[in-house]
C-alpha cells in the first residue's frame, strides 16, 4: 500500500500543475480582453427609431391635448397627421406637462431622436397652475430656441385662453418672430364650443382630434414634412393663415371645467 501511496503522489503533482497552468491562463486571458475593452474606440451611440434624418420624423411636444387624453394613440391627432403625411411621428406628449416639465425632458424626449420638424402644444396647465407669464414664455423659448440650433423646424400651437384677454398671445407671436417657428394661432378655434368634439369642455374627442389634423396638414406640409417633401425650413409665420383657416374674430370660449391634465 505504501508504495501505492508514492506512486500516486507524481499524478497529484501534475494535476495540480495543470491545474495551476489553467488558472495563470485564464487570469492572462481575462488580463488580455479587460485591455482590449479599455483600449477600443468606444461605439457609436445608437439612434433612437426614426432618429435617421432621412426619415423625416415629425416629433410632436406638448400636454394632455396632444397625448389624446382618454383616448387610444391612434386616435389623437400627430398620428393622424403622420398618417396623412406618410411620415413617421413622435407623439411625446405628457398629461399635466407645463413648459417647465418640458423644457426637462426635452433632450431624451425630442432632441434626441433628430426630428425634422416639431410641434410644440405648451401653455395651457401653466395657466391653469398660475404660473408667471414670464416664466412660461420664456421656457417656450428656450424650448423653440434649442430646437431650431438642433436644425428642426418649430411649428408652435397657440391655445385661447383667458376670459377677457388671452394672457399669451403677444407673447407666442413676439417668440415667433423672433425664433423664426411657425404659429398656429387659437388651434382649438370652435371644439371647447361644439357638442361632440370634446370629451369634458376641453379635451378633444376622437372627432375633434380629427379637425385639429386638418388644420395641421396645410403647415406641416408646407414645412416639407410629407413623404418626399425637400422644402427648406421655414422663416416666420404669424397667424390663422399658417393653416389657411379664415380671419374672423376671435371669440371667447366658454371656460373650461378642467385644466389640461
Amino acid at each position: 500500500m505504501a508504495r501505492s501511496g508514492r506512486g500516486t503522489r507524481p499524478v497529484q503533482t501534475r494535476r495540480l500543475g495543470v491545474g495551476v497552468g489553467l488558472g495563470l491562463a485564464a487570469l492572462v486571458a481575462l488580463a488580455l480582453a479587460a485591455l482590449w475593452i479599455w483600449a477600443r474606440p468606444p461605439a457609436p451611440p445608437a439612434v433612437p427609431p426614426g432618429g435617421d434624418p432621412s426619415a423625416r420624423l415629425v416629433v410632436f411636444l406638448g400636454d394632455s391635448i396632444t397625448r389624446g387624453h382618454t383616448l387610444p394613440p391612434e386616435q389623437a391627432f400627430p398620428h393622424l397627421v403622420g398618417q396623412a403625411l406618410g411620415v413617421p411621428v413622435r407623439n411625446a406628449g405628457v398629461n399635466g406637462d407645463t413648459t417647465a416639465g418640458a423644457l426637462a425632458r426635452l433632450e431624451p424626449d425630442v432632441l434626441a431622436w433628430r426630428p425634422r420638424v416639431v410641434v410644440v402644444e405648451l401653455g395651457a396647465n401653466d395657466f391653469f397652475r398660475r404660473r408667471p407669464v414670464a416664466e412660461t414664455l420664456g421656457n417656450l423659448e428656450a424650448i423653440v430656441r434649442r430646437i431650431r440650433e438642433h436644425g428642426a423646424a418649430v411649428v408652435m400651437i397657440h391655445i385661447r385662453l383667458g376670459l377677457l384677454a388671452d394672457p399669451y398671445l403677444e407673447g407666442y407671436r413676439e417668440l415667433a418672430r423672433r425664433e423664426g417657428a411657425v404659429l398656429v394661432e387659437d388651434f382649438l378655434g370652435e371644439i371647447p364650443r361644439t357638442a361632440g368634439l370634446t370629451l369634458d369642455g376641453l379635451h378633444p374627442s376622437a372627432e375633434g382630434h380629427r379637425r385639429l389634423a386638418d388644420r395641421l396638414l396645410p403647415v406641416l406640409s408646407r414645412l416639407g414634412a410629407s413623404e418626399g417633401g425637400s422644402a427648406p425650413l421655414p422663416s416666420p409665420a404669424v397667424g390663422r393663415s399658417a393653416v389657411s383657416l379664415p380671419r374672423e374674430p376671435l371669440r371667447e370660449p366658454k371656460p373650461p371645467p378642467k385644466s389640461a391634465g
